[in-house]
């Protein structure tokens, strides 16, 4: 029979569940080959003699008559039995050759694995048929002894599927390694972004109040281990909610980014400069003086107006600004610092103690 014609390879196939049976099906249809499905051992026995096929897929675990029992049957009738199976020690290995299977294929397994097992067996399906030189061996394995009578053919064959099934697993582990150290990697992305997200603000990309304290904390110990000075500025804009019930949420918006914009201009790259929520912001320095400090306040005032007079808004950024620079001892804490320029910043808002411009030199 020539093999190489696929109208003409007729396959039965054994298996208890029609999910898989059809799974099967549809695999060697694609490659012309005809199926027959057989819903378990016996019925399989029961239609070899109308089928007559050229190779038997059936699967170990069925009611009734299982595979390995299947395959005992079909040994004198000469034709080759492939074994689906979740099993894969020694012990089944060896009742597949006691039964006189050629091959295994584990599940769960790939399209292609399993054409490739058809298409071996038939292509060696006469070598097969012609091989009747058989042997015995005993062994003795797991507190059992086996003695095995088979043709070398057939040991050779269900050994070589049992190294290829090892083969594929082993590929299938190194894809799904590679898919976890992907996953972790993208995960450890995620968790970065989520961090980076929980410590910044959205609308402006300052740091929030959660990632204010984060950093402030850390350089408040700096400064008082150094014994420097710190400046805090707390920056309160003025009349935001009239412009949000006058110009809408937006444009409140647009006025809270170009003060975000103004801040990251006024102040150096190593301060931390933070929306706390709201209409307050806070920046953050050490390694100040308070001339230095009366000199960034008025160059923040500098800027707003410098912002109001080219900017196209319907409204002016207006912001009140109070600050506290002072020298920081062991006992110092920022929320002491904060509420000293909470105060200095309503006092400004109340229309009191104005910054004062230094004389040039």
């Amino acid at each position: 029979m020539e093999t190489d014609n696929y109208k003409e390879v007729k396959i039965l196939v054994a298996e208890d569940s029609p999910t898989q049976a059809e799974r099967v099906r549809y695999i060697l249809e694609k490659q012309n080959y005809k199926v027959f499905l057989a819903q378990d051992g016996r019925q399989a026995i029961d239609m070899i003699d109308a089928v007559q096929p050229n190779l038997v897929i059936s699967d170990v675990v069925m009611p009734g008559m299982d595979g390995y029992e299947l395959c005992k049957k079909l040994k004198t009738k000469n034709i080759p039995v492939i074994l689906v199976t979740s099993l894969s020690s020694p012990e089944d290995i060896f009742r597949g050759l006691e039964s006189g299977a050629c091959h295994f294929i584990q599940k769960p397994f790939h399209e292609e694995f399993l054409i490739g097992r058809v298409e071996y067996i038939l292509a060696n399906d006469v070598l097969r048929r012609q091989s009747v030189s058989q042997f015995g061996i005993e062994l003795f394995l797991s507190g059992k002894k086996y003695f095995l009578t088979a043709e070398k053919l057939q040991i050779i064959d269900l050994l070589f599927s049992v190294y290829e099934s090892v083969v594929q697993k082993n590929a299938e582990l190194e894809d799904a390694n590679k898919k976890l150290e992907e996953a972790k990697a993208l995960l450890a992305k995620q968790i970065a972004e989520l961090h980076e997200i929980s410590l910044f603000d959205e609308l402006t990309g300052l740091r929030n109040r959660r990632g204010f304290f984060l950093m402030a904390e850390q350089q408040l110990k700096i400064a008082i281990r150094k014994g420097q000075l710190v400046l805090l500025i707390m920056i309160d804009v003025d009349e935001l909610k009239n412009i949000n019930d006058t110009y809408g949420h937006k444009e409140g918006d647009k006025m809270l980014k170009a003060l975000a914009v103004i801040l990251k201009k006024t102040f150096r790259e190593t301060d931390i400069i933070a929306r706390m929520g709201g209409d307050e912001f806070i920046v953050f320095a050490i390694e100040a003086d308070k001339k230095n400090a009366n000199d960034l306040e008025l160059r923040l005032k500098d800027t707003i107006d410098n912002f109001n007079s080219q900017s196209d808004c319907s409204f002016k950024l207006q912001a009140s600004v109070g600050k506290v620079c002072c020298e920081v001892k062991e006992n110092s804490t920022l929320e002491e610092l904060l509420d000293n320029a909470d105060k200095a910043m309503y006092e400004k808002k109340r229309g009191k103690n104005g910054p004062e411009r230094q004389p040039a030199n």
